[in-house]
């Protein structure tokens, strides 16, 4: 029976859930959860509205663990993860207040806290696809500003580079690219020497050697600097 329940549930704690489901031995409480039970049944044939609630993925749990210890770091994605749990929560209970003639379920939805103030903190910390906001903190911010200011000084003074050099013939094309988070040149692999700098790369055909100036080294070491920080 236990494994036919899990079925219905998407959710991997949910189903861990369902299966320490015990028979209930004091009858006093079987009587008080049948009641329930009898609640929900109806709701569901009254055709009103029961709000959907989508199980915590496994690891919110061994999050919530993982919080509670001292230094605890979570990354942004399992962040996210935990503030959606937090708008489901409440959403779940905003919709089950709104129900009527359930009143043992809207007594348990009762029982649900609102959290708000850590979903505010976390929802302004991430966005769901695991990217931390720029202002999750005034420091982050800050460090964004100067990334940001360094990238256009870099890449503008490359692409003037760039066209000075496809003109004189070394370069494929007058871009600035990017490998392993530097700015680079494609340099014609003939013309390599005209261009002082480290190489970071090459293409599959060997034609194009991707350098990164001497000129910006300084600026892009500053550059990695900034993205550990």
């Amino acid at each position: 029976l236990l494994n036919y329940l899990k079925n219905y549930s998407e959710s991997e704690v949910t189903k861990s859930a369902i299966e320490e489901i015990r028979p209930l031995e004091d009858y006093k409480e079987l009587g008080f959860r049948l009641k329930e039970l009898a609640e929900f049944r109806y709701l569901r044939s009254s055709g009103q509205e029961i709000p959907r609630f989508s199980g915590p993925v496994a690891d919110v749990l061994e999050s919530i663990k993982v919080s509670s210890r001292k230094g605890w770091r979570l990354s942004p994605d399992k962040i996210y993860a935990i503030a959606n749990l937090l708008l489901n929560t409440d959403a779940l209970k905003e919709g089950m207040l709104k129900l009527e003639e359930v009143p043992l379920l809207v007594q348990k939805s009762k029982e649900i806290r609102f959290l708000k103030e850590l979903k505010k903190l976390l929802l302004k910390s991430v966005d769901k696809s695991g990217r931390i906001y720029d202002n999750a903190t005034s420091s982050l911010a800050e460090i964004r500003r100067r990334i940001r200011k360094l990238q256009e000084k870099v890449r503008s003074r490359m692409e003037a580079m760039a066209v000075s050099l496809y003109e004189k013939g070394s370069l494929r094309d007058p871009i600035v690219t990017i490998r392993d988070g530097r700015f680079v040149l494609p340099v014609k692999a003939g013309s390599a020497r005209d261009v002082p700098g480290t190489i970071r790369d090459r293409s599959s055909t060997g034609a194009t050697f991707f350098i990164e100036p001497k000129i910006s080294l300084s600026d892009n070491i500053e550059l990695n600097k900034l993205d550990i920080e």
